[in-house]
């Protein structure tokens, strides 16, 4: 059973979490984070902090967490054709799975949901295009106390040994 601590959704594409940048000034190298992710870390965090007072959960969430997302992107007019199927498909391109995941954990734990995603000790991910009809692509977080499923993996890979 999954003990939900905080569910929410971010309504609007995902981003992944930007790669550190180099600069030179005056022949001396300066590094510096794009913000190209900004104004998702931060719709991220509002909506948690939303969700964290409805449900009166004191944030940050101390302890070890589980977190599961489910990512989906506005699917491309390549993908529309009659022949497409019209529900989700599974999506399998850029951006990868972990840059988003990053890109996630780092506005929880800067907006004060966890102390640190050190505290993260699983993590689910998957990536897919919204169904045709649907076309709202979004962000479904859930933080929980334990996995969905990873009690029942650890027993089946501890009875294999």
């Amino acid at each position: 059973m999954t003990e939900e601590v905080l569910a929410w959704v971010v309504e609007g594409e995902p981003k992944a979490q930007p790669r550190p940048r180099a600069v030179s000034i005056n022949g001396k190298a300066r590094m510096y984070n794009p913000n190209n992710a900004r104004g998702y870390k931060d719709t991220i965090g509002m909506a948690m902090h939303e969700v964290a007072k409805r449900r009166r959960v004191v944030l940050p969430i101390l302890g070890h967490i589980f977190v599961d997302l489910q990512l989906f992107f506005k699917r491309p007019k390549r993908l529309c054709r009659k022949k497409d199927p019209a529900g989700e498909m599974w999506h399998v391109s850029k951006p990868d799975c972990d840059n988003v995941a990053k890109a996630v954990l780092d506005a929880i734990s800067q907006w004060g949901g966890i102390s640190d995603d050190k505290s993260v000790v699983y993590l689910s991910v998957s990536k897919k295009w919204v169904a045709k009809e649907e076309g709202q692509p979004r962000t479904e977080i859930l933080l929980s106390r334990e996995a969905l499923d990873a009690k029942e993996n650890t027993e089946e890979r501890s009875q294999g040994s």
